[in-house]
Protein backbone atom coordinates (compact mmCIF):
# COMPACT_ATOMS: atom_id res chain seq x y z
CA UNK A 1 0.00 0.00 0.00
CA UNK A 2 1.42 3.46 -1.01
CA UNK A 3 1.56 6.41 1.32
CA UNK A 4 -1.34 9.06 0.15
CA UNK A 5 -0.24 12.46 -1.08
CA UNK A 6 0.06 15.17 0.58
CA UNK A 7 -0.70 18.47 -0.32
CA UNK A 8 0.01 22.17 1.64
CA UNK A 9 -1.41 25.41 0.89
CA UNK A 10 -0.13 28.47 2.36
CA UNK A 11 -2.48 31.35 2.63
CA UNK A 12 -1.10 34.71 3.49
CA UNK A 13 -3.68 37.64 4.51
CA UNK A 14 -3.84 40.83 6.03
CA UNK A 15 -6.93 42.57 6.61
CA UNK A 16 -8.88 40.40 4.49
CA UNK A 17 -11.74 38.57 6.79
CA UNK A 18 -14.36 38.75 4.26
CA UNK A 19 -12.20 36.25 1.91
CA UNK A 20 -9.53 34.22 3.55
CA UNK A 21 -12.33 31.90 4.84
CA UNK A 22 -13.63 31.17 1.34
CA UNK A 23 -10.13 30.51 0.37
CA UNK A 24 -9.35 28.29 3.54
CA UNK A 25 -12.74 26.38 2.45
CA UNK A 26 -11.45 26.18 -1.14
CA UNK A 27 -8.43 24.46 0.25
CA UNK A 28 -9.75 21.55 2.27
CA UNK A 29 -12.74 21.19 -0.81
CA UNK A 30 -9.29 19.93 -2.82
CA UNK A 31 -8.84 17.04 0.15
CA UNK A 32 -9.90 13.31 -1.06
CA UNK A 33 -10.05 9.71 -0.07
CA UNK A 34 -6.69 9.78 -2.14
CA UNK A 35 -5.19 13.00 -1.08
CA UNK A 36 -4.19 14.14 2.44
CA UNK A 37 -4.74 18.15 2.51
CA UNK A 38 -3.39 20.54 5.14
CA UNK A 39 -4.32 24.73 5.09
CA UNK A 40 -1.29 26.92 6.83
CA UNK A 41 -2.79 30.26 7.53
CA UNK A 42 -0.48 33.26 8.00
CA UNK A 43 -2.26 36.29 9.20
CA UNK A 44 -0.16 39.23 9.95
CA UNK A 45 -1.77 40.90 12.77
CA UNK A 46 -5.14 41.46 10.62
CA UNK A 47 -7.24 44.18 12.48
CA UNK A 48 -10.51 42.98 10.45
CA UNK A 49 -11.40 40.42 12.73
CA UNK A 50 -10.17 38.01 9.85
CA UNK A 51 -8.69 36.07 13.10
CA UNK A 52 -11.75 35.46 14.47
CA UNK A 53 -13.35 34.59 11.75
CA UNK A 54 -10.87 31.64 11.02
CA UNK A 55 -10.68 30.40 14.56
CA UNK A 56 -14.60 30.26 14.74
CA UNK A 57 -14.91 28.39 11.34
CA UNK A 58 -12.00 26.40 11.19
CA UNK A 59 -10.64 25.17 14.99
CA UNK A 60 -7.77 23.54 14.91
CA UNK A 61 -5.66 24.58 10.92
CA UNK A 62 -2.57 25.74 11.91
CA UNK A 63 -1.67 29.50 11.99
CA UNK A 64 0.48 32.23 12.93
CA UNK A 65 0.80 35.65 13.77
CA UNK A 66 3.55 37.69 12.13
CA UNK A 67 4.86 41.33 12.34
CA UNK A 68 3.89 43.38 10.00
CA UNK A 69 7.53 44.89 10.66
CA UNK A 70 8.64 41.32 9.35
CA UNK A 71 7.44 41.49 5.67
CA UNK A 72 10.10 38.04 5.66
CA UNK A 73 9.00 36.58 8.56
CA UNK A 74 5.75 34.69 7.11
CA UNK A 75 7.86 32.65 4.61
CA UNK A 76 10.57 31.65 7.45
CA UNK A 77 7.19 30.29 9.14
CA UNK A 78 5.92 28.13 6.66
CA UNK A 79 8.98 25.45 7.29
CA UNK A 80 8.13 24.80 10.65
CA UNK A 81 4.32 24.55 10.60
CA UNK A 82 3.54 22.76 7.15
CA UNK A 83 3.58 19.19 8.05
CA UNK A 84 4.36 18.38 4.22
Amino acid sequence: MTARPKISFVVPTLNRGRYVVRAVDSCLAAATAAVDVEVVVLDSMSDDGSWDLLTERFAGIPASFSPRTSAGWDRHAVGSMARV
